[in-house]
């Protein structure tokens, strides 16, 4: 057997391949982004979900239905911000 190299002795090998580690450290940095976005995203998840709920039922209607509800949405959160 030949001798280990110093830099053989004192280099961990990595077992897992480059593509796989990229991976890895995107998955972590995306997994910190959402925990840093987490904190008082209730109010927003609620709203999101709320209106995902409605989305089927409008998506049913016909077009000018469609167009016509969206507009009463509007006019309605229109006045609701300006008291």
């Amino acid at each position: 057997m030949f001798p280990l190299s110093t830099e053989q002795r004192t280099k961990p090998r990595s077992t897992k391949r480059p593509l796989e580690e990229a991976m890895i450290e995107i998955e972590r940095n995306k997994l910190d982004l959402m925990q840093s976005m987490g904190n008082g995203r209730e109010d927003w998840d609620t709203t999101y979900h709320f209106l995902m709920s409605l989305w089927e039922p409008i998506n049913r209607l016909p077009e000018d239905r469609q167009m016509f509800l969206r507009m009463e949405v509007q006019e309605m959160i229109f006045q609701e911000t300006q008291k």
